[in-house]
């Protein structure tokens, strides 16, 4: 495994590892790697095309590289594990490198295929962030502060439910798990929320019907 021809598996598996281990030290305090970067927003694709295929759209953009990155390390072992049992000698890192990426593609188009099929909620991972302020929703994850985001569902225009990063805005305290919030702006990667009932309290009163 230790082999430089190894080298760029080697890698690609570090990646997985890391990412994996980013994660779960997030998820624990109640927010997620896509939320925090905003991986969450990859953008859509015209026509779709191989980025389409591979699961852009249908999955967080985390997943999919995590999944590719897995994907190009296990072929890449494979692949030089074969070699070194038929040949003797382990393959050039390029050339194993573009043997790895060809075969790890399908792969990866199938796992993120069934992550998608296995997730038990709609979600869009190709809404622009602009499109979401003002629109109301709840804290999914973890408690809101100033210090710390905490994860939150909301619903886009088109009715698809979307998790983003929230803060709480300066007059609000914070925002605990099961707080239905409304989006009032952004904060860098994060949106700044308010609770829904503090907007539906500041909202004027309606005007009472005309008398006959």
């Amino acid at each position: 495994l230790l082999l430089p021809e190894n080298t760029p598996f080697l890698a690609a598996a570090g990646f997985v590892g890391a990412a994996l281990v980013v994660e779960v030290g997030l998820l624990a305090l109640g927010a997620s790697l896509d939320a925090l970067l905003g991986l969450e927003d990859a953008p859509d694709i015209p026509g779709g095309g191989v980025l389409a295929w591979l699961g852009w759209g249908r999955v967080p953009l985390s997943v999919l590289l995590v999944t590719l990155a897995a994907g190009f390390a296990g072929c890449g072992f494979a692949l030089q594990g074969m070699a070194l049992a038929s040949f003797g000698a382990p393959l050039s890192w390029p050339l194993a490198s573009a043997g790895a990426l060809v075969a790890s593609l399908p792969l990866t188009a199938y796992a993120t295929a069934c992550v998608a099929h296995l997730v038990p909620r709609e979600e869009s991972y190709g809404t622009r962030r602009e499109e979401l302020v003002g629109r109301s929703g709840v804290v999914a994850q973890g408690t809101a502060t100033a210090e710390l985001p905490a994860e939150a569902r909301v619903s886009d225009a088109r009715g698809r439910a979307v998790y983003v990063g929230v803060v709480p805005a300066e007059a609000s305290g914070p925002l605990h798990q099961g707080t239905r919030i409304v989006l009032v702006g952004r904060k860098g990667i994060n949106f700044v929320a308010e609770p829904a009932v503090a907007i539906d309290a500041a909202a004027p009163a309606p005007a009472p019907p005309p008398s006959s």
